[in-house]
């Protein structure tokens, strides 16, 4: 009987990774994700701020795209004036033209300021 068990396991084993060998992984160049998209947008955009301060921080910008394909920007948590309009400034009602991209949704991101 103890035979019989492990026969029927080794079995079921390699039956199990054989399955999990052909599985289709979807290729990350083939399916790019939208929101990665979206954050190098953002990025793209908040490049090269032109404060007067030096600035190292991290910001938590909230944010949604309108059906129009527009960013608003909800808040900041950016310590200073200053950075917290320049993010505004720079992002509000910019058009962007990512596929597959949910509207109407929250989105939250954390980037780094640094400056010197």
């Amino acid at each position: 009987m103890k035979l019989f068990k492990t026969i029927t396991l080794t079995l079921m084993l390699t039956a199990l990774t054989s399955q999990i060998s052909f599985a289709n992984f979807p290729n990350p160049v083939d399916d790019p994700n939208p929101t990665v998209n979206l954050r190098n947008y953002v990025t793209k955009l908040l490049k090269k701020p032109d404060l007067e301060k030096d600035v190292n921080e991290n910001v938590r910008i909230s944010f949604f795209v309108t059906a129009e394909e527009k960013l608003v920007v909800l808040k900041t948590d950016a310590r200073t004036l200053d950075l917290d309009d320049f993010i505004k400034t720079r992002l509000n009602y910019q058009k962007i033209e990512i596929k597959d991209l949910e509207v109407d949704r929250i989105f939250h991101m954390k980037v780094r300021f640094v400056t010197d």
